[in-house]
């Protein structure tokens, strides 16, 4: 049994056209090869017992309402999947260059356009990396036992009294332009698309100093020479040697005071109480005996591999000719001067233009020509310095609170901009 469809004969001028020329469906028994004829062709229509008109025969859903499959999908749904499951794998493929993720991921028979739109369809894009140091637990803790009393604190008042030096390594021919992570806009802070570190090549160590209402002096280090390091050597020998001998003085001091006494006569004092409980209880308690210790420890100087500044260098290039006669004038200035020191690598200003704009910080001032030498860096770098004004300054300290607060709210992480 097959449902055909016979048309009447209608008019071939469009205007003779009217719905009145129908299609009548009716239920025969034949084959569809005997029915198709030029005369009276028929139609194989399956469970439909409804009436067409000619405009609607002419209408290609009518006849065919499944849509076109048209060209199929290189990559498909469980393809895609596996290819962002590549992508999050981990750091470093999150900082794959398009060639090497569809190679690396087994996807080596599309292109990069493809992998490009795979990875866009899933709200995946190649973002501006973010450097941060890692932090422990115990930097965390420390960090946020800072911020937590100084939280009210305000420029113009208590931060004035400091004073605020940093270092900063900059590399010497790097490419301007940032570094890109694959991410999602919600991954931002996530420890796979943070970096820790950028500078691969050669680079100079500089130096600045800041405070409320001031602009202090701006250093930057020349490489040290063979005379330099060999003469250093000698005289941290020397210290070492004297070391041991100046600690021994020092504790001997310590010993013949009253205050190592009272210590002795008082942990002393602890430990036969101790020594008492145990005997009734069965349960021994250890006490602390510093008084038997050392109170004086002189440590002594290691040099580090001589490719950077270590500590010597800092101490004898930096601290003395430079940092502390500038601190003992600031002192005289005013009595509740301090010198803040954040005990952290040398790093660089991570600052997007749009995020400068955003939070009102000046914009960086970017050169015409690709710097190259370190005579050359080491000019353009104090001009630079010299081009910041006293407004800056201040600005960049106003933003001291809202660092302080932002701290705070991420239990002294650093997964923020201040």
């Amino acid at each position: 049994m097959v449902n055909t469809v016979t048309t009447t004969p209608v008019s071939t001028s469009l205007n003779t056209m009217s719905t009145t020329n129908t299609i009548n469906t009716t239920n025969t028994i034949t084959t569809a090869t005997s029915a198709c004829t030029t005369q009276d062709p028929i139609i194989a229509i399956e469970n439909y017992d409804i009436e067409f008109s000619l405009l609607d025969l002419i209408n290609s859903a009518a006849l065919d309402p499944d849509a076109r499959s048209g060209r199929p999908k290189v990559l498909g749904e469980v393809e895609i999947d596996r290819l962002v499951e590549f992508v999050k794998r981990d750091f470093v493929t999150r900082r794959m260059g398009l060639r090497d993720i569809r190679r690396e991921s087994g996807f080596s028979h599309v292109s990069d356009t493809t992998i490009f739109k795979a990875l866009s369809q899933r709200g995946i894009h190649a973002y501006r990396e973010i450097f941060k140091f890692i932090l422990n637990a115990d930097n965390k803790l420390k960090r946020l036992n800072y911020c937590l009393p100084r939280a009210a604190w305000t420029p113009e008042n208590e931060w004035a009294n400091y004073a605020f030096t940093d270092e900063m390594s900059i590399e010497i021919g790097g490419l301007f332009g940032p570094s890109t992570v694959w991410r999602e806009k919600g991954e931002k802070w996530l420890d796979d698309c943070v970096g820790a570190k950028k500078k691969r090549g050669l680079s100079v160590m500089c130096w600045g100093m800041i405070s409320w209402d001031w602009k202090g002096p701006f250093w930057v280090w020349e490489p040290e020479t063979e005379e330099e390091k060999a003469k250093a050597m000698e005289e941290i020998k020397e210290y070492n040697r004297n070391c041991k001998e100046e600690e021994k003085r020092l504790n001997d001091i310590w010993r013949s005071s009253e205050e190592w006494r009272e210590l002795k006569a008082k942990e002393l004092k602890i430990q036969r109480e101790a020594w008492a409980i145990g005997r009734r209880t069965g349960v021994k308690t250890k006490t602390t005996q510093s008084w038997r210790g050392k109170k004086f420890k002189v440590k002594s100087l290691k040099r580090g591999d001589t490719r950077g500044v270590d500590s010597w260098r800092y101490v004898t290039a930096l601290a003395r000719p430079l940092l502390w006669p500038l601190c003992k004038e600031r002192l005289q200035q005013n009595p509740g001067f301090l010198l803040m020191e954040d005990n952290a690598l040398a790093h660089h200003s991570d600052f997007t233009t749009f995020e400068r704009t955003k939070e009102g910080i000046p914009k960086t001032r970017r050169g015409k020509e690709r710097v190259t030498c370190t005579g050359e860096m080491k000019i353009i770098l104090q001009e630079e310095w010299d081009r910041i004004t006293i407004e800056e300054v201040n600005q960049q300290i106003c933003r001291l609170p809202k660092i302080m607060t932002k701290c705070i709210e991420k239990n002294g992480g650093n997964k923020f901009h201040g």
